[in-house]
Order: C-alpha cells, then sequence, then structure tokens
C-alpha cells in the first residue's frame, strides 16, 4: 500500500530500508510483478544489484536499462561505447522515454552490494533530478549509498521485523506446506526469540527443524540453531549440516557445488 501511494504521489525518490533478511527483496519482487501486470501500458525495470556478480557493477546495470530503453521506445541512437558515455546519456535518454509513455518505474533492489568501484556507491551516476512521470525506488542498507540518498529528497519504507503473531503464522504456514506442525510450546518458544523476528533467519531454522530425522532429539536440533546470534552464524551451522549429510562419499561436495 506505501508503495502504491508513493507510485502515485508527487515524490519521485522511495527508499526501502530494513534490516538485511527482512524481506526488502521479496517485498519489493511482488510489488513490481503485481504492478506490471496491473499496468501493462507502463515501463517498469526491476534490478537485483548482487544476483550475479556481473549485477554488482553499476556499469552493468545502465546499459541493461539503456538497452531496454532504447528497445521499448526506438530511441534512435547507438547504444554508448564507454561506461563514461553511458553515464553521460542516462538523463537524456530517460527524458525521451519520458515522453513517449505514461509513466516510468525504476526498481533498483540492494544498492549498498554495488562494487566500490568509479565512486559508485556516492550515486553519481543516478541523476538527481527525473522528468515528472517517472518513479524510482531502491533498496540499501546503512552506509555510502543511505548518505548519499539522504541528501535527495525521498520518502521512506522501513520494512518492520516480524511481531510475534506473524512468527507463529509463519511456522504454522512454511511448514504445513511440507505436512509437518510443530507442538505449540515449541513454536512459541521458537518465535518468542529475538533472532526470529527476521524473516530469513526464521526461514532458514524452520528447513533446517524440518530437514532433521530424529524427533527425540528435536529439541536438541532447535536449541542449536537458536544458539546463533547471527545469519551468518545460521547459515555456517546450515552449511556444515550439508557437509555432514552429503560428504560421506564425496569430499568437498558442498564447497564444490556452492562455492
Amino acid at each position: 500500500t506505501r508503495l502504491d501511494t508513493f507510485i502515485d504521489s508527487a515524490q519521485k525518490l522511495m527508499v526501502v530500508l530494513g534490516q538485511s533478511g527482512c524481506g526488502k527483496s521479496a517485498l519489493l519482487a511482488s510489488w513490481t510483478m503485481n504492478h506490471e501486470a496491473e499496468n501493462p501500458e507502463e515501463f517498469v525495470f526491476l534490478h537485483f544489484i548482487g544476483s550475479t556478480s556481473a549485477n554488482s557493477s553499476h556499469n552493468v546495470l545502465l546499459y541493461r536499462l539503456l538497452y531496454e530503453l532504447k528497445k521499448t521506445f526506438q530511441i534512435p541512437k547507438d547504444m554508448p561505447g564507454t561506461f563514461e558515455e553511458l553515464r553521460k546519456v542516462f538523463p537524456n535518454w530517460l527524458a525521451m522515454a519520458a515522453v513517449k509513455c505514461p509513466r516510468l518505474v525504476l526498481v533498483l533492489d540492494g544498492l549498498n552490494q554495488l562494487e566500490d568501484r568509479d565512486q559508485a556507491l556516492n550515486l553519481g551516476w543516478l541523476p538527481e533530478s527525473f522528468p515528472d512521470n517517472i518513479r524510482v525506488i531502491v533498496s540499501t542498507l546503512p552506509g555510502p549509498c543511505l548518505d548519499a540518498l539522504g541528501k535527495r529528497a525521498h520518502d521512506e519504507l522501513h520494512v518492520q521485523p516480524l511481531n510475534l503473531e506473524e512468527r507463529l503464522l509463519l511456522i504454522d504456514a512454511y511448514l504445513g506446506y511440507y505436512n509437518k506442525k510443530l507442538e505449540n510450546f515449541r513454536a512459541r518458544r521458537i518465535a518468542s526469540t529475538k533472532s526470529t523476528e527476521n524473516p530469513l533467519f526464521l526461514r532458514v531454522l524452520l528447513e533446517e527443524i524440518r530437514q532433521f530425522g530424529d524427533y527425540q532429539k528435536l529439541d536438541q536440533c532447535i536449541d542449536y540453531c537458536l544458539q546463533s546470534d547471527s545469519l551468518e552464524v545460521l547459515f555456517n551451522k546450515k552449511l556444515e549440516r550439508l557437509e555432514r549429510d552429503f560428504e560421506r562419499e564425496r569430499p568437498y561436495l558442498v564447497r564444490d557445488a556452492l562455492a
């Protein structure tokens, strides 16, 4: 609802904030898909920075966006041959596209994951002003990108941690999808732990519980996961579990598969 309201407002830049794993990317993916389906006459561009190593480059982002603008709006210009030219023509190409479309929506997820090269994190490549019918939605974590955005007029959307009732609902829904269920006292114990206010932490923990095969030792598994004080620690435990499960006959399988 906040994103829908922003799109129809006079504000041109929305910054989505929240801790890592809170669901910013999922929110933007879901909202963009729905908005695009309901507004086929608009130009919608979605880019997940950091989803691949190449996507962490602001130059790759700009090239992809300009290519889409050229293809969609028949811009009578050759694609720029250098990264410097990309940045130089970007505002002009946006303006040319804006006169041919009722609205352009640019969604850039994970600005903080940009490569720290050519002052990309200072956002000098992103225009400070846009035509009236362009809306830009970005997500980021605290750091240079957020500092740079703070100098521009913008709206903010804070993705909040899960409350207790939301955690209980998600525990039920996720395990129910696999025809599994936790006793109420175990579900409440998990939901009452602060770390599980983070959706990604809760999801990974529930996946580990679901994979655990010994019901008699289930509480030990829950204890082991809940002792993690961060996503990084929990992911390390998950990787160790995968190594125990799958490397009996093939050493380093997990490393080789995921590296």
